[in-house]
């Protein structure tokens, strides 16, 4: 592939203030903190929600406290939407450009509201006997291609809308689901001890019977990797959308909605052979890399705390990885405000 032909990941996702039509902020700070709510610390949201009390839509089909509630389980967690050619895992680099695309229907015209990156399926597990006769899983690469082109179907329903553990189910949550087909506070896990949050149930059209059953979207959660390989497959088989985006999506799909999956096979899973990781991402050691974890820590503590960001540790992993894509710009300006003084 070259860069012409890779199409990577831009993601344009609604702002609060346009899906309830808020009117301007007349606070610069207000509309500063309202910008990239997610890296800044809770006092100073807290702040905010009592001056968006002033900006909420009386007329709009949502009420005055839904718009509220949006803001204190959804919008908080807004920070800056993917930008990127590439992603890389280690020393390998991946062509970007796996989206899920949210629409709306008038009439006879489906308006485009939202393209965000997704990770689908690269991987499947076995388990492999050990030396001392116990079973250890292990990951091995499976492409949705070819024969194995049926795992995914052409159409689903989403079925069943579920909850997360970080955020309390209230009467205002069931009150906005039963205006959207429905919605419960249960929450998934895989394989009964790892939570995947906001999970939407996958169910496959009748038309697809080859269709893998019991998969979702949700947010990613079974290893760090992924977290800086949305845009490309990497899953062991359900969508995997960043944290903002499955609240979001849990918040604006109705339940029974449909949803479609197409892909070109000989563009699903490219390998960047050509494409040097270090002009990509200029962190090559874990003192690099802990210089920057602790600038992060210093200056963003709520998001490095939300993001289980660390002070130490390996300079490669999918943590860092997705900060340094955030705010990498941002670092090295002030590192190099730094060498001028």
């Amino acid at each position: 592939n070259t860069d012409e032909s890779v199409r990577g990941i831009k993601e344009f996702l609604p702002r609060i203030e346009e899906l309830f039509d808020w009117e301007p902020y007349k606070s610069e700070w207000l509309k500063d903190v309202m910008t990239f709510p997610l890296y800044q610390p809770d006092s100073i949201l807290d702040q905010a929600r009592d001056s968006l009390v002033n900006y909420v839509n009386h007329n709009h089909w949502i009420s005055p406290e839904g718009q509220l509630n949006f803001f204190d389980k959804i919008w908080r967690y807004f920070g800056k939407p993917i930008d990127k050619t590439y992603s890389f895992s280690g020393s390998k680099v991946y062509a970007s450009g796996q989206r899920l695309c949210l629409c709306e229907a008038y009439e006879d015209t489906l308006i485009w509201v939202a393209s965000a990156g997704i990770s689908s399926k690269r991987l499947d597990v076995k388990q492999v006997l050990r030396a001392d006769s116990t079973y250890a899983k292990s990951y091995f690469q499976l492409l949705p291609l070819n024969r194995f082109r049926r795992y995914y179907g052409g159409q689903y329903t989403i079925s069943s809308k579920h909850w997360e553990r970080s955020r309390p189910y209230e009467a205002i949550d069931i009150q906005h689901d039963s205006l959207l087909s429905g919605g419960h506070n249960h929450v998934v896990f895989y394989q009964g001890r790892v939570e995947l949050p906001n999970f939407l149930t996958m169910q496959p059209h009748k038309r697809f019977t080859d269709a893998m059953y019991r998969n979702g979207i949700h947010e990613v959660s079974l290893r760090q990797m992924p977290r800086n390989m949305l845009g490309t497959c990497n899953s062991i088989g359900c969508i995997r959308v960043s944290d903002y985006v499955s609240k979001f999506v849990r918040w604006w799909v109705p339940q029974d909605c449909n949803f479609f999956i197409a892909y070109e096979p000989e563009r699903y899973h490219a390998l960047m052979t050509d494409v040097n990781i270090s002009d990509l991402y200029p962190i090559h050691s874990n003192e690099e890399g802990d210089l920057f974890r602790e600038w992060v820590n210093d200056h963003y503590p709520y998001y490095a705390k939300h993001v289980e960001l660390g002070k130490t540790g390996d300079y490669k992993n999918g943590y860092i990885q997705q900060a340094y894509f955030e705010l990498g710009d941002e670092y090295e300006r002030s590192q190099q405000h730094e060498d001028e003084q």
